[in-house]
């Protein structure tokens, strides 16, 4: 009872104040004109597939610090996924969220980086057609960076197929086998 009183309230806080709160913030930076670009921040993101379709939900360092996946994933990402997942799947959301927390490399995902020579680059993994590059692009304020292809981001294929059979989605997306759960 007392991990379930502790679950609640950590989905309250998440749900409650910035999860929501990020992933709007997302929206409006990646749909800003041309003509407004930002400044140029290091990120991450994740491509997430709601019941709506594909978002994409973006964290730049300048925002909110330097974060890892998984943490973006455990404290912003999977909160949201269980909310808007519980009411199509008839579930409850802490329910949900103990399940999806544990899958943080399931979707698309890639990091954005800034090196010394302030080249921009973004490292990814496959991108699904309806987020476009340009909305990544302008999400982190970069103008014509780098896109490379990196193994290290492509989802997992016993997290992408674990997500898929939870949340009963039928489409797939690229994924790599490591031959085991998680690395």
């Amino acid at each position: 009872m007392k991990e379930l009183k502790s679950l609640l309230e950590s989905v309250d806080k998440s749900l409650g104040t910035m999860s929501p709160y990020v992933l709007q913030r997302s929206r409006e930076l990646s749909e800003l004109p041309l003509d407004e670009s930002l400044d140029p921040s290091d990120g991450l993101f994740y491509c997430v597939r709601f019941p709506e379709g594909w978002e994409l939900y973006s964290i730049r360092f300048d925002d909110f610090g330097e974060m890892v996946h998984p943490d973006v994933w455990e404290e912003f990402v999977s909160p949201l996924v269980a909310m808007k997942w519980s009411r199509v799947l008839k579930v409850s959301v802490p329910e949900l969220l103990r399940e999806v927390r544990e899958y943080c490399y399931g979707f698309p995902r890639g990091r954005v980086v800034k090196n010394i020579l302030e080249d921009q680059r973004i490292y990814f993994s496959e991108i699904p057609k309806q987020i476009s590059r340009n909305r990544i692009e302008r999400a982190f304020g970069l103008i014509n960076p780098k896109w490379m292809r990196d193994l290290h981001e492509v989802p997992l294929k016993y997290e992408r197929d674990a997500l898929r059979k939870l949340l009963k989605i039928k489409e797939t997306w690229d994924a790599r086998d490591t031959g085991m759960r998680g690395w």
